[in-house]
Order: C-alpha cells, then sequence, then structure tokens
C-alpha cells in the first residue's frame, strides 16, 4: 500500500517542468508540420520573436494552466480520499481512471482564462471580439490541440508523484529489511528483538502484537509495515491481520464457508480464506 502526499504535484519545479515539456511538444508539433514550414522564411520571422512567443504567450500562459490542472488534481484527491492505493496493477488502473474527469473539468475552468489573456496580449487594443470567438471558442482545432495534452500533463504527473513515492517506500523497506533487529515495546519500555525469533504477527483491535517462542511484544508497525520488512522466504501473510513464520506452520484443514483453519506447531490456530491459502501454496511452490 502506497500513501500518496499529493503537495509535491503543485510545487514549483514540477508546474515549471511540465509546463516546457507541454510547450516544447505543441510546438514542436505545431511548427513542424509542412503546412507551416513557410513560417521560418517569411520576413516576420525573427528569433527575438520566437523566444518572446515562446516565454510569454506559450509557457507563462501554460504554468497557468498546469497550476489549475494540478490543483484540481490535489483538491480531487483530498475530496475523494484517494490518498492510498495498492501497489498491483489492477489497483493502479483503477486509481488511474477514478481521475479521468478532472483534466477534462480543469481543461473547460482554465481555458477560458488563458485564451482571453492570450487573445488580448495579441490583438490588443485592435480587439475583433468575432475573431475571439472563432478562433479561441469555436475552434475544433482547438480543441483537438490542447484537450490530448491536457490528459498527458495530468496522468503524467500522477505516475511520476506515484512512482516516486513507490520508490521511497521501496528504499525504506530494503533498509529495514537488511536490518536484524526491530524496536518493540514491553510492560517496563523499549527493547530489540531479533527478527528470525519472530513467529507470528497479529492485529488484535487496533494495536499490532508480535509473538516469539516466549514472550509478546507490542508493535507500532502495521502489519503491511511488517510485512515489509520481514524475509518473504521465511514469513507469509495469511489474512488482513496475521503474519506467521513459514516454519512455525502445522498444518491447515477445511473450516466452513469456503475458509481454512491455519495450525502453528504451537496449536495456535488462525482462520484464511481459500483465495488466501491458494495464493501461499503458489508462491511456497514457486519459491
Amino acid at each position: 500500500m502506497i500513501k500518496i502526499d499529493y503537495n509535491r504535484i503543485i510545487s514549483i519545479r514540477v508546474i515549471l517542468l511540465t509546463s516546457s515539456i507541454s510547450v516544447l511538444l505543441i510546438n514542436t508539433l505545431v511548427y513542424l508540420n509542412p503546412s507551416n514550414h513557410g513560417w521560418w522564411n517569411s520576413p516576420e520571422f525573427s528569433w527575438f520573436n520566437t523566444l518572446q512567443f515562446i516565454f510569454i504567450d506559450q509557457l507563462m500562459i501554460e504554468c497557468i494552466s498546469v497550476f489549475i490542472i494540478l490543483l484540481m488534481l490535489k483538491i480531487y484527491a483530498e475530496k475523494f480520499k484517494l490518498t492510498e492505493v495498492k501497489t498491483n496493477r489492477s489497483a493502479i488502473v483503477k486509481y488511474e481512471l477514478v481521475f479521468l474527469p478532472v483534466p477534462f473539468l480543469a481543461f473547460f475552468i482554465f481555458n477560458p482564462f488563458t485564451q482571453t489573456v492570450r487573445f488580448l496580449y495579441h490583438d490588443f487594443p485592435g480587439l475583433d471580439w468575432s475573431v475571439y470567438m472563432e478562433e479561441y471558442f469555436y475552434s475544433l482545432e482547438l480543441y483537438l490541440t490542447y484537450l490530448p495534452v491536457n490528459f498527458l500533463q495530468a496522468y503524467s504527473v500522477l505516475n511520476y508523484n506515484l512512482f516516486i513515492q513507490k520508490n521511497r517506500i521501496d528504499k525504506s523497506s530494503d533498509r529495514e529489511l537488511d536490518k536484524a533487529f526491530i524496536e518493540v515495546y514491553t510492560s517496563q519500555g523499549k527493547t530489540l528483538i531479533n527478527k528470525i525469533d519472530i513467529k507470528y504477527c497479529i492485529k488484535k483491535g487496533r494495536k499490532y502484537w508480535i509473538y516469539t517462542d516466549s514472550n509478546s511484544y507490542n508493535s507500532h508497525l502495521t502489519i503491511s509495515k511488517l510485512e515489509a520488512i520481514l524475509s518473504p522466504d521465511k514469513y507469509v501473510r495469511i489474512n488482513r491481520a496475521t503474519i506467521v513464520k513459514i516454519d512455525a506452520i502445522k498444518n491447515y484443514s477445511f473450516w466452513e464457508n469456503d475458509k481454512y483453519i491455519l495450525r502453528l506447531v504451537d496449536d495456535h490456530e488462525f482462520i484464511m480464506s481459500r483465495n488466501r491459502l491458494r495464493l501461499i501454496k503458489k508462491r511456497l511452490s514457486s519459491d
């Protein structure tokens, strides 16, 4: 499970980078088009005008558009509590599909503003509002050019943010996995226990417990976090609230309603589903 922080996506660096790539993409598509090649040889062409066009008409206004899109992504995610996502492919696809309305809606919020700014910048003081409506609102080319770019912007940033945070979690988990000891709580304070001594971990109510052959300890780590830092070669998660040591498993048997009882060598019993049992058997057989 990845906990997602959306504050990063509205940073100045992300906005500038996204806007710059978008401007480069749009201008490459437009000005490499054969119909526009004559512009390079026209009397009106100059590098000063070109740079002014790119940095003022394009980049500056694009930053406004990108900021609105990314801000709406953040507000939308927080409104619908899209702050966690599982790391499997189907969960990520569902996560992305939920955001489909955002770039579309954002386009119709910022487009009137940004296109009006462009129109005023190009045509002031000789404003012809009929040209404004025809070229900036009723132009199918406008929508076909910019709307796909807005979706590309939104999903590029969403996936970049997801990748960065997953990468940080993976690195943190790798560091924890390399550690031989973990910190736990006893009635007298904190202590360190060797991870190989853990027999099983379980969630009871709102607390997380770790059991060894001789003692039980309270842990500040969740079951998901414990699963990440315990060796997958030695431990397996049998349900949402329990992780057991593979060597401690004695047997399993059918119980009821498509569920099974898993017994440990010390005769502790846990309930797991048929699907979970199948996944465990598949993983152990592949190992």
